[in-house]
């Protein structure tokens, strides 16, 4: 069976693997940014990939999810959700 198609059976034995936490932001971790105005970015692509990285980690496919942006060679985002 191809890996793929473990994402389209109708169960997913794998689903609750990652245990589960009532808020998010009690495992986040967020480290230093440069603010999006210095960068020229919209404080809101930042939170909509930020909420992205959420509904992802709320799957429970993943303990944890790390994701460092950076643009023009500065931290846009630098943050953490999960368990280690």
């Amino acid at each position: 069976m191809d890996p793929v198609d473990w994402l389209i059976l109708p169960e997913r034995p794998f689903m609750a693997a990652c245990r589960e936490t009532e808020d998010p932001d009690s495992v986040s971790d967020r480290g230093d940014e440069v603010s999006p105005k210095d960068l020229d970015l919209s404080e809101r692509a930042i939170e909509n990939v930020w909420q992205a990285v959420r509904s992802l980690y709320r799957t429970r496919l993943y303990p944890a999810i790390q994701l460092c942006i950076r643009h023009r060679g500065e931290v846009a985002m630098n943050r953490s959700v999960g368990f280690a």
